[in-house]
């Protein structure tokens, strides 16, 4: 009997990993052919798009992100639209649990879209989605997830973290809700990121970057891959919600000190000129790559750039949308092997490091913690912030978003934060050298780097996954 099943288990995960790549690399062949006719912005075309009466900020201190969102929700009034790839099953994924029951209680109307497939692997009974069953006031829905008779949709991931607070706040950003994201600790490695936050300053523009994130959320939120959550028939007794309300209690007093700062006003907010979110399609599980397509124009036509990322993999099919030289001027700030815990995706980059070295100068980062940052800076006066990781699977598989914006304030404001983490970062030379040794590089541990020398030999042809 035990044979049969190992057999059948076989059967099904061989089923399931031909199933994955045969559906994604024909719909990815796909997408990328319809995608080679359609036509992209200009660079100049983004100074068409003028926005009043809102300002930009940008954020990357750790201790700050969580106090942010807090309060954030507090300020809220009506409404409360917030898309996350995940809320982690700690604590300040139960401060934040607290705050939209609170908010909810007080007559908010909220809307919580999250990745199915992340919720569902994060997400134990201590945060079960069975609180939100009896409120009012609350709609949960998911993107994604597991289904075991169409293994293929397992791609099909939200990765966008938005928040819409009312008609005054839009935030998007790379962070999660989870403690690496926004509590420092002896117990884990950080993870930085940036925040980006638009405010509202007085009556809205045709092109207010609020709208436009207010659209993409309910495009999000209307399509046709999402499951409501909010009528689970799942038991979840008195006694599990008093459970819960004190260990949100509990979560609130260990970390009183970072809650009660006051964020929002000490920002430094600076005027819009013009602002452009741009996503990837919604509705379909492999996407056309209008996100990377418009990216990869606006660099072409600057005379500068800087990007910042986890990691840099360029597929085959990412390429072929390259139509001019790239400016000479280009440079990459992303993880070290040292500090990416993604072996798979850090991989995919090592194999292409050499090839990216001929294109752009490159450092990677030796500090503490990793970095998860997504953000560009082209010319002197844009910047922008979102989602979007320089891979194939944000080019093809996930929801991804950026946002554009054009602010000598905003652009100087970020250079300056993406100039602290280029100042902890070594210069790469070649695949395994630094053009100056340095005492603060962090050294590899010998079988991390041995994984990662074996993986990215091997690595090829999953490309389109990483």
């Amino acid at each position: 009997m035990l044979k049969k099943i190992i057999i059948v288990l076989l059967i099904y995960f061989l089923y399931f990993g031909l199933c994955v790549c045969i559906y994604n690399i024909h719909q990815i062949d796909v997408a990328a052919k319809d995608a080679e006719k359609d036509a992209t912005k200009s660079l100049k075309s983004l100074y068409n798009h003028k926005i009043q009466n809102e300002s930009v900020c940008v954020t990357a201190k750790l201790d700050q992100a969580l106090a942010l969102r807090c309060q954030l929700i507090d300020q809220a009034k009506e409404s409360l639209s917030i898309s996350q790839y995940a809320i982690s099953d700690d604590d300040s994924g139960l401060i934040i649990v607290g705050k939209l029951l609170a908010a909810a209680q007080r007559g908010v109307k909220i809307k919580l879209l999250l990745n199915g497939l992340a919720t569902e692997m994060s997400i134990t009974s201590r945060i079960p989605f069975e609180i939100f069953r009896e409120k009012e006031n609350i709609e949960v829905k998911t993107i994604g997830g597991l289904n075991l008779f169409k293994p293929w949709e397992i791609n099909n991931v939200l990765h966008d973290k938005l928040i819409l607070v009312d008609d005054n706040y839009f935030i998007s950003s790379g962070k999660n809700i989870g403690n690496r994201f926004m509590l420092k600790s002896k117990d884990y490695e950080a993870t930085y990121d940036f925040d980006l936050i638009v405010k509202k300053d007085g009556p809205s523009s045709k092109n207010s970057l609020i709208k436009q994130g207010k659209i993409y959320f309910n495009e999000l939120w209307h399509s046709p891959y999402t499951y409501d959550r909010s009528h689970s028939s799942r038991p979840f007794t008195g006694k599990a919600l008093s459970n819960l309300a004190n260990e949100i209690r509990k979560a609130n007093n260990r970390h009183e000190n970072i809650l009660r700062q006051e964020i929002i006003s000490t920002l430094d907010f600076h005027p819009i000129n013009a602002g452009l979110l741009i996503h990837n399609p919604v509705g379909k599980l492999v996407k056309k790559p209008v996100l990377w397509q418009q990216l990869l124009r606006f660099v072409e036509e600057s005379k500068e750039a800087t990007l910042q990322s986890p990691y840099v993999i360029i597929s085959e099919k990412m390429k072929q949308f390259q139509t001019k030289q790239l400016p000479d001027k280009l440079t990459l700030i992303t993880n070290s092997a040292a500090t990416s815990p993604n072996l798979f995706a850090y991989a995919g980059y090592l194999r292409q490091k050499e090839d990216l070295l001929k294109q752009m100068e490159i450092w990677e980062y030796q500090g503490d913690g990793s970095l998860h940052h997504k953000a560009l800076l082209l010319d002197q006066t844009i910047g922008a912030v979102g989602s979007f990781n320089l891979d194939s699977r944000s080019t093809f598989l996930s929801s991804e978003n950026m946002v554009f914006i054009d602010s000598p304030g905003f652009h100087d404001q970020l250079e300056k934060i993406m100039q602290e983490y280029q100042a902890e970062s070594l210069q790469v030379k070649n695949l395994t050298t630094y053009k100056k040794s340095d005492q603060h590089r962090r050294i590899v541990h010998p079988t991390k780097q041995k994984l990662l020398d074996l993986i990215s030999k091997i690595i090829k042809p999953l490309e389109f996954l990483l």
